[in-house]
């Protein structure tokens, strides 16, 4: 059950493909951009605070603002980063598994391969639906 193409596996290009992260990394800078910001915002806020004289129900009105954003920013870019760090390593776990099988047929069977591609099959009279880890589904017939 190995993708091929012109002789070679293409499963890498796949992995690599489902747990691309490209836009997850552009977005976690674009996040780190933002809480930067939001800093320096609040830094200037407390400095003029310091140095002139306002209305303090007004200042702790925007500086709870700005606090907020950067709170709720700071959480987006965790989530983001959580995120990326759980796709590689699922596609870690993947490679490392599909390693020993690259460009040879299965010689015996292995758990870890299995636990590390598949979430679960469902065995029918005449075929088999492997239901991959990441919701791929491929059909096998049999006999």
């Amino acid at each position: 059950m190995q993708i091929i193409h012109r002789g070679q596996s293409q499963l890498p290009q796949v992995i690599d493909a489902m747990f691309n992260i490209d836009q997850l990394e552009a977005e976690s800078t674009r996040l780190d951009e933002k809480i930067r910001n939001f800093a320096g915002k609040i830094e200037d806020l407390v400095a003029e605070n310091q140095r002139v004289t306002q209305d303090q129900d007004k200042y702790l009105a925007h500086y709870t603002q700005l606090e907020a954003r950067y709170q709720k920013t700071l959480g987006r870019k965790q989530a983001i980063d959580a995120e990326i760090a759980a796709k590689n390593a699922k596609a870690t776990a993947i490679k490392t598994a599909y390693s020993p099988l690259a460009d040879r047929p299965i010689q015996s069977f292995q758990p870890s391969q299995w636990t590390a591609l598949i979430d679960h099959a469902v065995i029918g009279v005449d075929k088999i639906r492997f239901i991959f880890r990441t919701g791929t589904k491929i059909t096998v017939s049999i006999g």
